[in-house]
């Protein structure tokens, strides 16, 4: 395992202490804890985590997920409220919000995207929000959180924290030092998007505005999703589906280096890597990780 990677999991294992102690200081009151990781797997892992060691202090585990079209974190907390006994959560409780990472920021008519919805509706709730007493982890990607920063700067700003969990990518390693995840693994917790509605807009958009910087971010939600439908064990065939993922994110790949952006680009290079890693295919998984890793090296990310 290199320096660079040992450094990365502790900075990782500070983070997650911190965001437990931030949870724990913040029962009977408001807080909202923002936390960034751009890699889904990675992400369920560290919130098991910190459910577990939660739970096991007797701290009630909540999650619930934005709707996709019209996300609204009033709305997800009012409904998980209203499903609790008397209205209401006990003291000790804490809630993960999930379902924002995959909101698309998507424009095909004069309405607001989904993305651009959620982010107005939170910077114009600070005063609903604080009904709801106990802390609030949100998971967002880089970009979403960037987004937030910029266009709902009030919410942002009194934010209770923000914590980023890095996936390390560890290329010194022989063939037999390779674990193969768990396949497939279900992940009940979490809602896919519809494939067909990914495709149906990645063909209006082909067809609308065929540059658009959009189409990379839709192939990579949409191989992303025909994956999860193998871990999820939900693909009546998963020879195809594992296709189509590695095709859908190949997709994105030409997306990304047609506008030579090289974050995104580098982070579906990994995605295949992982697929690739998944189904045995060591050498392709570690030739698409090397060039993942040199894109990161190019843009000072290690």
């Amino acid at each position: 395992m290199t320096n660079a990677v040992i450094d990365i999991e502790k900075e990782n294992k500070r983070n997650l202490r911190k965001l437990i102690l931030s949870i724990q200081a913040s029962f009977g009151k408001l807080n909202i804890l923002v936390a960034i990781n751009d890699n889904h797997i990675y992400r369920d892992e560290i919130i098991k985590t910190y459910e577990l060691e939660l739970k096991a202090q007797g701290i009630n585990c909540y999650r619930v997920k934005v709707d996709r079209i019209m996300p609204s974190l009033k709305d997800s907390l009012q409904n998980l409220l209203a499903a609790a006994s008397e209205g209401k959560l006990d003291r000790l409780s804490v809630v993960t919000v999930l379902g924002v990472s995959d909101l698309l920021d998507l424009r095909l008519t004069k309405e607001k995207s989904p993305l651009e919805r959620f982010l107005f509706s939170v910077q114009w709730t600070r005063e609903a929000l604080r009904y709801f007493e106990f802390p609030i982890v949100v998971w967002v990607t880089q970009g979403i959180a960037a987004a937030m920063a910029k266009q709902a700067p009030d919410f942002w700003s009194w934010r209770g924290g923000v914590f980023e969990f890095v996936k390390p990518i560890d290329l010194r390693h022989t063939t037999s030092d390779i674990i193969v995840p768990k396949f497939p693994e279900a992940i009940p917790e979490e809602d896919l998007p519809d494939i067909a509605e990914l495709q149906q807009q990645i063909d209006k958009l082909n067809e609308l505005e065929p540059d658009s910087p959009l189409l990379g971010s839709l192939y990579q939600t949409l191989g992303e999703t025909y994956f999860k439908k193998v871990q999820k064990g939900l693909s009546s065939s998963t020879k195809t589906d594992i296709e189509l993922a590695i095709k859908s994110l190949q997709e994105a790949v030409g997306e990304y280096e047609k506008g030579n952006r090289k974050s995104e680009l580098a982070f579906s290079l990994r995605w295949i890597g992982d697929i690739h890693t998944s189904i045995g295919n060591w050498d392709e998984a570690e030739r698409l990780y090397r060039q993942s890793l040199q894109l990161c090296e190019e843009l000072g990310d290690r």
